[in-house]
């Protein structure tokens, strides 16, 4: 399986969450957690970042190749 990308120019993950996590995984030495609006925060060496849905994160992952 290929590395997802470093996140290091995504947006700061807010502090605290409201919304229910649905599920946690971890690919490539990041770990993402899911939640129930549609919302993704990755966790990875150089910190936690959020992205408003999957399509934002796999845009900015498609816009580091």
């Amino acid at each position: 399986a290929e590395s997802p990308p470093a996140v290091e120019n995504a947006e700061p993950a807010p502090e605290a969450r409201s919304t229910p996590m649905v599920r946690r995984y971890e690919s490539g030495g990041v770990s993402y957690e899911l939640y129930a609006d549609g919302s993704i925060e990755a966790q990875t060496e150089s910190g936690k970042y959020h992205f408003a849905s999957l399509a934002d994160l796999k845009a900015f992952i498609e816009s580091k190749k």
